[in-house]
């Protein structure tokens, strides 16, 4: 991440805007015995902990350019969480929150902190 941060800074260093877009959705059965410590770790790394290392990481040149926003696209299983998704569910909880401290620290400051929800989409 450190490389691509640094690529981003070098050739874009009027980088004003993020759009935090990382997901990964898979059903668990927290019942069943088979749910193993390294796939709730990777969708927990990516619905959330990636979010917060990329915000971290470009925050700094981010802020030094006009208009700074960052968006994050979060899910309504934030809020109303599928059974069949609980690792899901609880990692995009877990953004809003973070989004939700980020903004209130950032309040005194000219950041544009956006979140919006997927809708479910359904295709016919």
């Amino acid at each position: 991440m450190n490389e691509l941060v640094s690529l981003l800074a070098g050739k874009y260093p009027q980088l004003n805007t993020l759009i935090n877009n990382a997901g990964i959705q898979s059903q668990f059965n927290l019942t069943s015995g088979q749910t193993t410590d390294h796939a709730v770790t990777h969708e927990i790394k990516t619905n959330l902990t990636s979010h917060k290392s990329i915000t971290h990481r470009l925050y700094t040149l981010i802020s030094s350019n006009r208009n700074p926003a960052i968006i994050f696209v979060g899910s309504a299983l934030a809020i109303v969480p599928k059974y069949s998704v609980p690792i899901y569910s609880a990692a995009k909880a877990g953004l809003h929150n973070y989004v939700q401290s980020l903004r209130h620290q950032a309040k005194k400051t000219t950041y544009r902190l956006l979140k919006c929800f997927q809708m479910l989409l359904i295709h016919l």
